[in-house]
């Protein structure tokens, strides 16, 4: 079995060849909930966890787009049928209410297949590298605990719950969040709709930042991904070890006095 700190190391090694790239910006048509197999998260699962591959975003889109574009671009067509008024909330259901009301107006019957494929490219390259941002934060606190206090699982993952930490008896569900009012607010929707908040234990939203707020939370490796510091695992660890308040839903704000804020959902 990989110990936990050599898992760490391999991925942090692997994630310095992630290429940012900023032409996937501002592609929005491909913004509907991919569920069961169209789950992103769940291919990248079988190959990371199950497989042992860790694929560049290139390889990962190719083989995506191969297995389920038909499927997602028939989704696409799908939701465009529906009328904006009569069918508006079997539009949210599809899309998710956070990506209602900020993409809907994006959908556009002159969409071609090609115009389809670069948002789906765009939307999966969001995706992978939030995912191996969750990856990683998954395996530094793996590496700093003991290793049976720490868990995750595709099922859990699918709604929102990235692992899960176990300290004094108490659980606690972790969310890991770029720094921004609108991932927090697709966030709070996903724990709205998923019924995310009525698992067991607490939920804790941990942002972490480039620039701006939270920069002492991420260090950048090679092509310019960034990945956690373990200080700010670390201050994330030692808060759930103190925390002594009920099963709600938490923001980790390691710069203030209370590291955690009370989260309405």
């Amino acid at each position: 079995m990989t110990r936990p700190d050599d898992a760490l190391r391999a991925l942090e090694r692997s994630l310095e060849d992630f290429e940012l790239d900023s032409r996937w910006r501002g592609l929005h048509l491909v913004e509907f909930d991919l569920r069961g197999d169209l789950n992103p998260s769940r291919m990248l699962n079988s190959l990371f966890f199950d497989g042992g591959q860790l694929p560049g975003f290139a390889d990962f889109c190719d083989a995506y787009v191969a297995q389920h574009f038909q499927a997602v671009g028939a989704m696409y067509w799908r939701l465009l049928e529906l009328d904006p008024v009569k069918d508006a909330q079997t539009r949210e259901r599809m899309m998710g209410r956070y990506a209602y009301q900020r993409f809907s107006d994006y959908l556009t019957a002159n969409a071609t297949d090609a115009d389809l494929e670069q948002s789906l490219r765009a939307r999966l390259y969001r995706t992978l590298a939030g995912i191996y941002t969750e990856y990683h934060a998954y395996f530094m606190t793996l590496n700093l605990l003991d290793p049976q206090r720490v868990s995750r699982s595709i099922e859990a993952d699918q709604k929102g719950i990235d692992f899960t930490v176990s300290l004094h008896a108490r659980v606690f569900n972790i969310h890991v969040s770029i720094d921004s009012e609108s991932a927090f607010s697709a966030l709070r929707a996903k724990i709205q709709t998923k019924r995310v908040a009525e698992a067991d234990g607490v939920h804790v939203i941990l942002p972490y930042g480039i620039h701006g707020r939270l920069p002492e939370s991420t260090r950048k490796v090679g092509r310019g991904f960034h990945i956690f510091r373990e200080s700010y695992i670390m201050g994330l660890i030692v808060a759930m070890q103190y925390y002594s308040g009920p099963d709600t839903v938490l923001l980790y704000q390691p710069a203030s006095l209370s590291p955690f804020s009370s989260e309405e959902v």
